[in-house]
């Protein structure tokens, strides 16, 4: 190196922000938001919720998750009151035996839907277990549902226009003095919002089923009125007709809420229930620690979630266990070849394409897929030589004397069991990123992820700390802008399209019945009622929810990517901590042919040099040596 180069060198180590290293960190939402690495987070995404639902399908009935709960019959024709109540949350808090709650929770919902389909005498043989746990009853409820909603909705349509210039005709047909007509006025506008609130409550009852028929009497009362001016004879029919309509509109009222609880006891799949159970509870975090600045709600929310989880394990460890390593060996190529990627951007600034990163990922399978699972073999023979040394103990009266004397083995075991959790805890994020950079196995992921934390916890906490308070900051503007672009292409595509009602409600545009209006700090999953739809719709609505749920799985795909950009940075830094290696330090694999072309002597750099993973021919023609990886301090 000249005397410039290293005047230049230490002035520039010498500036009071080059030891500001954590900025770093900063970078790696410009790495993480790129289209490849995207797209590979979007890919590992799809394909971990493609073999969740596989395993889904795969559990038998009596496996699944009744995942809502029906707690309250009230009386009364339909008069059922339903909340999210999942088993895994239910279960946390649950003081018997976990293998009795999921019985008891069924059997109180084929209690209560009995009562509420035996209601109906359209459906009371279908009001018993066995046509409830099968399945048969929900479809009789659906079928009679979609047969009685487009003849309800528009009973409701024209009764809405019928008493909207009812109120106005009988308001015009009037005179008033000056201080009459502003009162009059002034009732009338009353009159014509109450019967827009009655309309609209009516109308979405009968397309989500969620209110109690009951508490919709009123609103049908209002939206159906006798037309007061007839006389005699035309009296008589206009009551009579009043009379069947509200009749109508409530029973299909009822069976769209009977259809709904149906549909929320029916038993679901795990993997299913469980992610979006997961989703909901971080959802409702993030809110209310953003938004609402409500700390305890968010920690409840973390908590619930936390217990999903060991739910997750306790109940279902088969399942948990199928599901970990199809988990594994998703991230092992998607989440390898991002870090790949984002090690070569963040140290050397050189950009490869996907499939490069793919086939260094796939390379190097084994290595990422078994770094996070050979901690957990480890403890799981540690433990199970502690059990099977227990067994000493249980030896009549020589088993106490020996089991005393040997205890300070398993204290022993117990030692690295708990060493080996907390590396594996706080060090597993380290551990694709050791070998994305070093181009190493998963030994040396697990050495160097282990010793970075155990050597650097302050170091390494205060770089997870920033990264984690940043990509939730970042987390919430991406799903803002998916957000606003879903709002913005269901307006300007309604504008047209909603012309057009949907089949069996008129009234609806077309549009909004494939595709409910999304909201800018709702749900990105769009929420379709299948139930309201029919023919070339359900075709329509399946290819529009494809491409939406493609959006929110890119926004998913963000996250991933962010994390494993964030995590290589994080390796870099404490490696520079740690070991005095230059961030610009990586290993980089030559093709073959650049190694022994005939430049190759001026071009490949000597062996180990400048963190090269590569080795040059002895002699021309040699056979060329296989790259290893260079050794670090």
């Amino acid at each position: 190196m000249s005397e410039v180069e290293t005047e230049t060198t230490c002035r520039e180590d010498q500036a009071w922000w080059s030891r500001l290293l954590f900025l770093h960190l900063f970078k790696s939402f410009r790495m993480a938001i790129q289209p490849g690495k995207m797209l590979l987070g979007l890919a590992g995404v799809v394909a971990l919720f493609l073999g969740g639902w596989v395993l889904d399908w795969l559990t038998p009935q009596s496996a699944q998750v009744v995942s809502q709960v029906i707690v309250s019959a009230e009386g009364g024709r339909g008069s059922v009151r339903a909340v999210s109540e999942l088993e895994m949350s239910a279960g946390g808090n649950h003081r018997g035996n976990w293998t009795d709650l999921r019985p008891a929770m069924q059997e109180q919902n084929v209690r209560l839907l009995t009562a509420v389909l035996s209601g109906e005498p359209s459906l009371k043989d279908y009001a018993n277990a066995s046509a409830i746990s099968s399945g048969q009853a929900l479809r009789a409820v659906r079928d009679q549902y979609k047969a009685a909603l487009k003849e309800a909705a528009g009973i409701a349509d024209a009764r809405y226009e019928r008493r909207q210039e009812a109120i106005k005709k009988d308001f015009e047909g009037r005179s008033y003095t000056d201080a009459e007509r502003k009162e009059q006025e002034a009732r009338r506008d009353t009159d014509l919002a109450a019967l827009d609130e009655a309309y609209r409550n009516v109308q979405d009852a009968l397309l989500s089923g969620g209110t109690n028929p009951t508490v919709l009497w009123a609103n049908v009362e209002r939206l159906v009125v006798a037309d007061p001016a007839a006389k005699d004879e035309a009296r008589q029919r206009e009551e009579e007709d009043a009379r069947r309509h509200r009749e109508k509109l409530v029973t299909a009222l009822q069976l769209a809420h009977a259809y709904r609880l149906a549909a929320l006891a029916q038993p679901r799949g795990i993997f299913a229930a469980g992610a979006e159970f997961g989703f909901a509870r971080l959802e409702q975090a993030a809110v209310a620690l953003v938004w609402r600045q409500d700390v305890p709600a968010a920690r409840e929310q973390v908590r619930q979630w936390c217990v999903g989880w060991w739910w997750l394990w306790c109940r279902h460890t088969i399942f948990a266990s199928l599901l970990m390593l199809w988990g594994l060996s998703v991230w092992a190529i998607m989440g390898g070849a991002i870090c790949r990627i984002a090690a070569l951007q963040a140290a050397r600034e050189e950009r490869i394409g996907a499939f490069r990163a793919l086939q260094f990922s796939l390379q190097r399978f084994a290595s990422f897929f078994a770094a996070p699972l050979i901690p957990l073999v480890v403890t799981a023979i540690i433990g199970v030589c502690i059990a099977v040394g227990g067994l000493i103990g249980a030896i009549p009266w020589l088993g106490e004397v020996v089991a005393g004397l040997l205890l300070v083995l398993a204290l022993f075991g117990g030692f690295v069991i708990a060493l080996v959790l907390v590396g594996l805890v706080g060090g597993f994020n380290l551990m694709y990123p050791t070998i994305a950079v070093e181009g190493s196995d998963g030994f040396d992921a697990i050495s160097r992820s282990f010793s970075y934390v155990i050597g650097r916890p302050w170091r390494m906490g205060f770089y997870s700390l920033l990264a984690a308070v940043y990509g939730g900051a970042c987390y919430l503007f991406v799903r803002f802008f998916v957000c606003l672009m879903l709002k913005a292409a269901h307006l300007a595509a309604g504008l047209l399209m909603n012309i057009d009602g949907s089949g069996l409600v008129p009234a609806r545009g077309k549009l909004d019945a494939l595709w409910p209006a999304p909201h800018l700090f709702g749900a990105v999953q769009p929420a379709i009622n299948w139930a309201t739809l029919h023919g070339a719709e359900y075709v329509g609505a399946a290819l529009v929810w494809l491409w939406v749920s493609l959006v929110a799985a890119l926004v998913l795909g963000f996250v991933v990517s962010f994390f494993f950009c964030a995590n290589t940075i994080i390796y870099l830094l404490l490696r520079k901590h740690v070991d005095a290696t230059d961030l610009e330090d990586v290993y980089v694999e030559h093709d073959l042919a650049e190694l022994t072309g005939p430049d190759a002597s001026a071009q490949a750099p000597a062996p180990g040099a400048g963190g090269l993973g590569v080795s040059t021919p002895a002699e021309p023609g040699a056979e060329p040596r296989s790259p290893t990886p260079p050794s670090t301090t």
